[in-house]
């Protein structure tokens, strides 16, 4: 299992897109080996689609909307953010 700090990754890398490879890419071999990753959300003040798209967009392309549900994990996170996730999985799938 690994957790991520994703307010860290924001702070580092101001151009989303970028910040949104890194957090991909610190991912991906969990997610290959279908194991659990924890997203902590503390402090995240925002979550851009731009990020959202090269992180999340990506690993639902590659491995499907059941990867984020069933590997992810976000802990401290606000009802806003965890709405906002919900909704941009669920228009990214149609």
């Amino acid at each position: 299992m690994t957790t991520i700090r994703l307010n860290d990754i924001l702070q580092q890398n101001s151009d989303y897109s970028v910040a949104g490879t890194k957090f991909y890419d610190s991912v991906k071999s969990d997610i290959s080996e279908s194991k659990k990753v924890v997203v902590d959300m503390e402090n995240v003040t925002s979550l851009p689609s731009i990020f959202l798209n090269v992180s999340f967009g990506k690993i639902i392309d590659e491995y499907g909307t059941d990867a984020v549900k069933n590997l992810f994990t976000f802990v401290k996170i606000t009802k806003v953010q965890a709405e906002r996730l919900q909704n941009y999985i669920l228009k990214y799938q149609h």
